[in-house]
């Protein structure tokens, strides 16, 4: 941000009557940001990562906004869909303004929020059921722990990796733990309140955020059905940009016929 426009921000937070100490600390956090992005700007890998977390989010409202429907199943997944975009910009934002552990815990809830919408994707009625359940039972149905243990007996793991997955970030970023320190401070400069900025924790949110939509693309892909050119492609895209970061980064082939073919039938589409 230029000094211009930093002394018109807060000028402006001066004439809503926003308390001097609150303007300091946003002023911060836009400058934390700006360094953040230059960060980003100057890592191949994490410009990729970027690059990855706004294609899925861009299916993600895709999805939202032209997928019209009345069914409350339907309906409900579009909500979770809602809940997980929010999510995303909220941990990118606060990564960025120097918040990494605040934006851990966020990403917990995607992770969570996501494997509850995989497990509807096995079975649909669910979602129903999801929906309609008491309070008193919806722990045992469909907490956390539940739906992990039923997509591991869907998949046949044994190994419970969605359960350490889900602790990792429980430690690091959602419950108060020692171990959750590591991300309140820079290095060995102890430990002062407030945004701060480390290449590091940066670096490993991201990371962190795009492994998470990867699985968020494949989950909620399954919920859009192919009912015009916007939606196809809305998946086409997801599909050629995963597949490249999955390549890149995991060693699995990337096959890019099935994308061919997919452009051609947008094209007979539009023609």
């Amino acid at each position: 941000m230029g000094e211009a426009k930093r002394r018109k921000s807060r000028s402006d937070d001066a004439a809503l009557g926003w308390p001097e100490n609150l303007r300091k600390l946003h002023a911060a956090e836009e400058d934390l940001r700006l360094r953040g992005l230059g960060m980003v700007k100057g890592d191949e890998d994490l410009t990729r990562q970027i690059r990855l977390i706004e294609t899925v989010m861009d299916f993600l409202q895709r999805y939202l906004n032209t997928h019209e429907t009345t069914d409350p199943d339907e309906i409900t997944v579009q909500h979770l869909g809602v809940r997980v975009f929010n999510a995303a910009a909220a941990a990118l934002k606060l990564a960025l303004g120097g918040y990494g552990q605040v934006s851990a815990g966020i990403l917990r809830d995607i992770l969570e929020t996501t494997f509850l919408v995989d497990s509807f994707r096995t079975d649909r009625s669910r979602i129903a059921e999801w929906r309609n359940i008491t309070e008193d039972k919806r722990g045992q149905a469909f907490g956390a722990d539940a739906v992990r243990r039923y997509l591991d007996v869907r998949d046949k793991y044994t190994e419970r990796r969605r359960r350490q997955a889900y602790m990792d970030l429980c430690r690091m970023g959602t419950h108060p733990t020692v171990q959750g320190f590591a991300l309140l401070r820079a290095g060995d400069t102890g430990t002062p309140p407030g945004p701060f900025l480390a290449s590091n924790i940066l670096a490993a949110t991201i990371n962190e955020l795009a492994k998470l939509m990867v699985e968020v693309g494949e989950t909620f892909e399954a919920f859009l059905p192919n009912d015009g050119p916007s939606a196809i492609e809305a998946k086409t895209l997801l599909m050629e940009e995963t597949g490249r970061w999955l390549e890149r980064y995991y060693g699995v082939p990337y096959d890019e016929g099935p994308v061919r073919e997919v452009r051609g039938l947008l094209t007979k589409l539009r023609a």
